[in-house]
């Protein structure tokens, strides 16, 4: 039981290191509380509706530069 929890414990820190190695490249790095997990999901929920809204907002630029075709 101990070996089993010691390599989960491994495999979540592996998944993590690979997760954060993205940070360098401009992507956004959450940290993930048991005890705040609802806030954090609000807080992604959030970010990703404002990652929606500039998207679309290029999106209707470059349209509108392009003479809306």
């Amino acid at each position: 039981m101990l070996q089993d929890h010691r390599k989960l414990i491994n495999n979540l820190n592996l998944i993590q290191d690979y997760l954060c190695s993205f940070e360098p490249q401009g992507l956004t790095i959450v940290d993930i509380s048991a005890n705040s997990f609802p806030q954090t999901l609000d807080w992604l929920h959030s970010y990703l509706l404002q990652c929606i809204e500039r998207g679309l907002l290029a999106a209707c630029s470059e349209s509108c530069n392009q003479g809306g075709n």
